[in-house]
């Protein structure tokens, strides 16, 4: 079962990995020779984009508009988990897993 939420750290560790491959994809069509036809200096090129390429554009939106992340309520309850007094429920992770599989749609 996958639970889906917004992981920053997620979604930019797929961003950073699909900007590195169409990088390298850049460095890859600029060293390669260009073809030309007989009787024309230009020819037409296509573009094919990846569902990985597609995903990642996706991300990347999401990423640009979620909302900053609260420093002060991060570090609080860093200090708590350090100090043993964070404290989840159950009965709440499980709502909040059930709320995520609704705004899904679908288990997946």
């Amino acid at each position: 079962m996958k639970i889906f939420g917004s992981d920053p750290n997620l979604s930019n560790a797929k961003v950073d990995e699909v900007r590195r491959q169409g990088q390298e994809a850049q460095k890859t069509a600029k060293a390669a020779p260009k073809p030309e036809t007989a009787g024309s200096a230009k020819t037409a090129e296509t573009v094919s984009v990846s569902g990985m390429a597609q995903e990642a554009a996706k991300v990347s939106k999401q990423v640009r508009v979620a909302p900053e992340t609260r420093k002060e309520k991060v570090e609080a309850l860093k200090d708590q988990i350090e100090r043993g007094e964070y404290n989840v429920s159950g009965e709440k992770v499980a709502g909040k897993i059930i709320e995520d599989i609704i705004k899904q749609g679908s288990v997946r």
